[in-house]
């Protein structure tokens, strides 16, 4: 992820897209982070405890796929993402 701001002396946008503008960062730090898929361990450290990801696949949020080699299964990293935004509102 590069940002690169040149010439600018201020940026202008509401808190709106203020808002909108880190998720897209903060979503795209995730991504390249973990890639597409992730690993029970790695989602359960990114909702901050296994309760809340069994929450979460309870709750159809996160639907876990079969992983490969010693990898049990995996998790797609949106849903995770997604699902630690819905769960911290409950």
């Amino acid at each position: 992820m590069n940002l690169i701001l040149r010439n600018t002396d201020r940026i202008e946008m509401s808190m709106a897209e203020f808002i909108d503008f880190t998720k897209s960062v903060v979503k795209e730090a995730v991504a390249e982070t973990y890639g597409e898929y992730m690993s029970r361990n790695e989602a359960i450290r990114h909702l901050g405890s296994r309760k809340k990801l069994e929450q979460a696949i309870k709750m159809k949020l996160i639907n876990p796929d079969k992983g490969n080699g010693n990898q049990k299964w995996r998790v797609k990293t949106r849903e995770v993402i997604e699902a630690y935004r819905i769960i911290d509102k409950l």
